[in-house]
Parts: C-alpha cells; sequence; structure tokens
C-alpha cells in the first residue's frame, strides 16, 4: 500500500481515536493496524468477561511466580489481560466508565507528565463524552438486578454519599456502558481510512541516514510487509508490545487513605461467582488451582451468591517488564512484585 501519510500501530483505545481524529481531513490517508480481529458475541455482555482471558481476543500474557501474590493460582501466576482485538483492552473489561480521581492525573503531571493534569484533560473527556449515536441494539436491556440499587440504598442507608462519580473525586457508584465503539465504527466509512486486521508489527522502520522513523515491518497471514508513511508512524501498541527488539467503581475510606476525597481502595459488587459454571470452565481460564478452588469455590457451586471484590487503587509496589527476547514473537517477562511493600502502618 502506498501514498499513506500516517500508519497508525494499534486499534486499542488510543489507536482508534487517533485513527478518527486525522481521518477527519480528508487529505491525509491512514493506515490503522491491529494485530488481532474482531470482537465476539461475549465481549458484549460484561458478566461474561472472564471467558475472554487466554482467548484469541488476549495476547495471553502471564506474570512472573509471585511470593506475596496471586498464591491461589496455578504456578503462583496471575493472568495479565490484554486485549488482542479491535478495540484493545476495552474489549477485556467490565464495560464501567468513570473519569477519575483529580489527584491521580495530577500526580501524573507532578512526576513530569506535562499535559497530563486534571485541568488539561477535562475538556477531552467532556468532549469524548458528546456521543450523539443513537443506541446500537434494537432494544435496551430488559432486566436489571434489583440488588444493584438495593447495595447503593444501603451505602446510602449507613451515611455514605451518592455522589457524581464523574466528579473530582469519587466515593461510590458505578455504572455499565454499551459496547459502542463511538470512535472507529463512524470513521470507518471514511474512504482515507484504512483498517488491517491480523497485521502483527514487528519492526519500525528507521531511516539510517537521517534516524528518522519511515515505517513499520509487519507479518500478515504468512507473509512479511514494509509499510511506509509520508508523515509519522504513530505506535499505540500498548507497554507490553515489543517492536524491533525496543520497546469501575464504589469507593470506600481506610485507614491508610490520606485523604478521604482520595481513596486507596475500592469494591466491585458482582452478582454470581467464578463457581457459577460449577468449576467447568471459569476456574480453568482463571487458573485457580485445586486446593483454592475446594477451598473457597467448590462449596458454593451452582448457588447464588454475591462477590465483593476489594481493590487497591494507588498500590505502591515497584514490579518490572522486561525483554525475554529480541523476538518479538517471544512475551516478556512481567514481574510486578504484587505486595511487597512494607506495611505503611505498622
Amino acid at each position: 500500500m502506498t501514498g499513506l501519510n500516517y500508519v497508525i500501530v494499534g486499534a486499542g483505545s488510543a489507536g482508534s481515536v487517533v485513527a478518527n481524529r486525522l481521518s477527519e481531513n480528508v487529505f491525509d490517508h491512514i493506515l490503522l493496524l491491529e494485530a488481532g480481529g474482531d470482537e465476539n458475541e461475549i465481549s458484549d455482555i460484561p458478566g461474561l468477561v472472564h471467558y475472554l482471558q487466554l482467548s484469541d481476543l488476549d495476547w495471553k500474557y502471564k506474570t512472573e511466580p509471585q511470593a506475596n501474590a496471586c498464591l491461589g493460582y496455578t504456578g503462583n501466576r496471575c493472568n495479565w489481560p490484554r486485549g488482542k482485538v479491535l478495540g484493545g483492552s476495552s474489549v477485556l473489561n467490565y464495560m464501567l466508565y468513570v473519569r477519575g480521581n483529580r489527584r491521580d492525573y495530577d500526580n501524573w503531571e507532578s512526576m513530569g507528565n506535562a499535559g497530563w493534569g486534571y485541568d488539561d484533560v477535562l475538556p477531552y473527556f467532556k468532549k469524548s463524552e458528546d456521543n450523539k449515536n443513537p443506541y446500537l441494539a434494537r432494544n435496551k436491556p430488559p432486566w436489571r438486578t434489583p440488588i444493584a440499587e438495593l447495595y447503593v440504598r444501603a451505602g446510602v442507608e449507613l451515611g455514605y454519599p451518592n455522589v457524581d462519580y464523574n466528579s473530582r473525586s469519587q466515593r461510590e457508584k458505578e455504572r455499565d456502558v454499551p459496547r459502542q465503539k463511538p470512535f472507529l465504527r463512524p470513521a470507518n466509512k471514511r474512504k482515507n481510512l484504512h483498517v488491517a486486521k491480523h497485521s502483527f508489527v514487528t519492526k519500525i522502520l528507521i531511516d539510517p541516514d537521517t534516524r528518522k522513523v519511515r515505517g513499520v515491518r509487519l507479518h500478515r497471514y504468512g507473509k512479511i510487509y514494509n509499510i511506509f508513511a509520508r508523515k509519522e508512524v504513530i505506535v499505540s501498541a500498548g507497554p507490553l508490545t515489543v517492536l524491533g527488539g525496543l520497546e469501575g467503581v464504589g469507593f470506600v475510606d481506610t485507614i491508610y487513605a490520606e485523604e478521604p476525597e482520595w481513596p486507596d481502595i475500592e469494591f466491585h459488587l458482582l452478582t454470581g461467582t467464578f463457581a457459577s459454571d460449577g468449576g467447568r470452565q471459569l476456574r480453568k481460564t482463571i487458573g485457580f488451582t485445586e486446593r483454592s478452588w475446594r477451598a473457597v469455590y467448590l462449596p458454593i457451586a451452582f448457588r447464588d451468591a454475591i462477590n465483593i471484590f476489594p481493590k487497591l487503587l494507588r498500590p505502591a509496589s515497584r514490579g518490572t517488564i522486561r525483554l525475554r527476547s529480541r523476538n518479538p514473537f517471544i512475551k516478556p517477562l512481567i514481574d510486578p512484585n504484587i505486595l511487597t511493600q512494607l506495611d505503611i502502618q505498622d
């Protein structure tokens, strides 16, 4: 393919938006490359998201064995889901949308990331949330579990405020959003935007004389192609992709929180458990050991239950992601060192 102005590597949350915006200029021709394919029916159902782990829509990463975490999983290794599909990792999540806490963005800015403060990104939140496309489904969901509303009501009765989850601080509530793909699908009708699925980029091509990026090398259906861009190559393939050898939200306060409006823990509430299918598939996909399955989940198999997941929002333990090989098809070494920071209370 010739005459391209921009080549974008990765059609995830960022790449889809960039492709949409650049293709607004009809004089620019854009090629969007994605290593995966289309999403499937399961990806439209938030409660089935765990079935997508280790599927063809996932890069199938796993952590290195952990000393203080992943202890209920085979080999003390956790899955590290990353989307290998149009839409990227947004296809593998629970369809939750929330802007995030002001302090998190301001903290990123203070670490040297200019332009990432809350006041800088707020206008883009508002622009992104102004989607006027119609609801894609013919009918809205016919039934919503009353447990969700009762859970929020119970929190209010206990004294927790039910505030706007997109305000500067978040203390409660979450919502699910339909899988609308509001950026890529409308733009895909533009003749100057070309999307190539199943295109695995393995190398960034750099001009040896000017030291400027000229294009990319990719593998597609057993063949190798060199693709060049007149203006720019934009890499939005995620932090774990090896290129040429380079390279939700109900909050509560805790005794560890420094400030009440910047919480350090959240709880995800889900109806059903990992034992809902009686151990046929979920426990294998997630990777539970036989011991943890029998001790925790087998007693409630096929029974009605509620899951509450506590999540650390501001973990301080530091890990590493290193190259295992210069071969771009070999997965990197992911060692997050989960829960290795000393107890800050003691």
